[in-house]
């Protein structure tokens, strides 16, 4: 959460990079999303959530919100 993070939203899935490392999440996985001020939450199942800062989106975050409810509820 504190690296720079790269989040690259992809039809199939949600792609993380950090300095890290690499992750990917199937959008089949997510149940629903969230959001507050600096993070989305993106929940798959109970009390399990992926946590992205909305920083690492490069451009608008709230386009970015409405463009992963959109992946989420196909």
């Amino acid at each position: 959460i504190f690296t720079d993070t790269t989040i690259t939203l992809r039809d199939d899935a949600l792609c993380v990079k950090t300095s890290e490392g690499e992750g990917r999440m199937a959008w089949k996985s997510v149940e629903r999303a969230e959001e507050d001020e600096g993070y989305i939450y993106l929940f798959m199942g109970g009390l399990n959530a992926f946590i992205i800062p909305k920083r690492g989106f490069e451009g608008n975050a709230a386009e970015a919100m409405k463009q992963i409810r959109d992946l989420t509820e196909k």
